[in-house]
């Protein structure tokens, strides 16, 4: 439940400093030509005028009035509306604001690390999609762009643009995907905000006094403190001149090496350290109206797994707050990456993964795109973003929008027990039933019998059972399955759908 104090203070910071102040009528930088507003709920409409100025908003038939306060900041909220447009949006007062070609349908925030920023250019089948993209002008996106912070940022940086081919290339492939299969099945106009930043921690997506208050997650920032303490960007770039001043002298001697040192980032306004995106790119577009959250990430903090779940699990309550709505929340679960090995104790993704599936169970209205067979081993950037785009929208579908016949949810292991020389698996969300790819046999299963992991192979038994044959009657201890960086597997629903990575032994 979102905490009434909690969302009060909140919108108290984003009334107060998500804009500048103006002597003329203006609109949050959010509102653009071509933009889509969410159908079927309020829509806030704010911006700045003079202090005390009367000000009238007209949309789709609406009329609303209202009159900035001494700190020159207004809103209204449209009653809710049908999908359709495209419209004129109109603020007046002593100017006028207008802003065309405004249509209405369903709007979603995509946000995350690299693989949801990923441009649809580098993606597979881009030349293909580029094709078929005439029909796509009823789905726009605008780019959020905004340097991180430690206080809230003033507007937006970006503009809504119509998806088209030309367009397509800059747009994210994941959220394109997306958009798509909505367009598709249900008839309307779809908004999608970019909001991701290339190898961000989780915890910049978070108020950084909430990660302070919390026991788990104040390490973060201590650590931060520390770093705070003593860095120096200035001192930063003089080394990396010198570098450079270095390389090309070798470079002009005929001997340098490697590539010329690229510039280094400033730390402080980068994307990783606490609240800096939360204030740079999270309430800068709140109360922006939106269906949903899809979430890509996961990556960065990879290394510090164990603190992932509650701090994930942070970051949906906190937009939630900020929103003040409990809107649903969907992810892409870390997909397979680095040199394929049946089983580790010591890779780290197969721990993240766990947390991510962990803080569904943990929270309502979320869930998550199990990927663990569209990942590229060599790069941690697959080029399959397909898959993950209709993934993610076969939750949106079957949770938020009534295609109940569309199976959104891979399938998780619900008992397991041991009878004799063989262990039974049973398995919820199945589907039609279970299948195996490839081969009849089923891989990436291991067992700890003894202290020892080892593999075993399995079969289909049932409709939603697994059959693992051992090699004696040894009392099992713990089952894993996919527990590795970039195991094989092979079990997948009929649908489709790969079985979510799991192991028996949770701390």
């Amino acid at each position: 439940m979102i905490k009434p104090l909690r969302c009060f203070r909140l919108a108290l910071v984003i009334l107060f400093t998500s804009l500048p102040l103006f002597g003329v009528v203006e609109v949050s930088p959010i509102f653009t030509d071509h933009m889509v507003l969410q159908r079927g709920k309020p829509v806030p409409i704010w911006g700045t005028a003079a202090a005390g100025e009367a000000i009238r908003v007209t949309l789709a038939g609406q009329e609303h009035q209202s009159r900035a306060g001494e700190d020159g900041r207004w809103r209204v909220d449209l009653s809710p509306m049908e999908a359709g447009g495209p419209h004129e949006l109109v603020v007046s007062g002593s100017n006028e604001v207008r802003v065309t070609d405004v249509l209405v349908g369903e709007v979603w925030l995509a946000s995350g690390q690299s693989n949801m920023e990923w441009k649809m250019s580098r993606a597979l089948d881009f030349d293909l999609e580029q094709a078929i993209a005439a029909d796509a002008s009823q789905i726009r996106f605008i780019p959020v762009k905004n340097p991180g912070a430690q206080e809230p940022a003033a507007g937006v940086k970006g503009a809504w643009q119509v998806a088209t081919p030309e367009t397509l290339a800059d747009a994210s492939a994941v959220a394109y995907h997306f958009a798509r299969v909505l367009h598709a099945a249900l008839g309307v106009p779809v908004g999608i905000i970019e909001n991701a930043w290339g190898g961000s921690s989780a915890e910049a997506w978070v108020d950084r006094e909430v990660i302070r208050s919390r026991e788990g997650l104040r390490s973060i920032h201590e650590t931060w403190l520390e770093i705070e303490s003593d860095y120096d960007f200035a001192e930063e770039v003089r080394k990396w001149e010198e570098k450079v001043r270095q390389w090309e002298a070798a470079r002009d001697a005929g001997e340098a090496k490697g590539n010329r040192p690229n510039k280094p980032q400033n730390r402080m306004v980068g994307q990783h350290r606490p609240g800096n995106l939360w204030n740079a790119r999270v309430l800068p577009v709140v109360p922006y109206a939106i269906r949903g959250v899809i979430w890509y990430q996961g990556e960065s903090n990879s290394s510090r797994w164990n603190q992932y779940r509650e701090l994930f699990g942070t970051l949906i309550q906190e937009w939630r707050a900020a929103w003040g709505e409990e809107f649903p929340f969907y992810w892409a679960q870390l997909a397979d990456f680095r040199t394929e090995a049946v089983f580790s104790e010591t890779d780290t993704w197969p721990y993240l993964r766990e947390a991510q599936t962990l803080v569904m169970e943990d929270l309502p209205q979320t869930g998550q795109a199990v990927l663990i067979d569209v990942g590229e081993g060599k790069d941690i950037h697959p080029r399959d973003k397909l898959t993950v785009g209709r993934r993610l929208a076969r939750w949106a579908l079957h949770k938020d929008y009534g295609f109940g016949s569309v199976f959104h949810r891979s399938p998780q292991l619900r008992a397991w027990r041991q009878e004799g020389d063989r262990v039974i698996l049973e398995f919820a969300h199945t589907g039609t039933g279970l299948r195996a790819l490839e081969t009849n046999e089923l891989v990436g299963f291991v067992v700890q019998r003894g202290g020892q992991w080892s593999t075993v192979s399995g079969r289909i038994s049932e409709v939603d059972q697994v059959t693992l044959q051992l090699q004696g009657t040894e009392p099992v201890e713990a089952v894993r399955y996919a527990w590795a960086d970039n195991p094989p597997c092979n079990l997948f629903s009929m649908e489709g759908l790969p079985v979510t990575p799991f192991r028996t032994d949770v701390d």
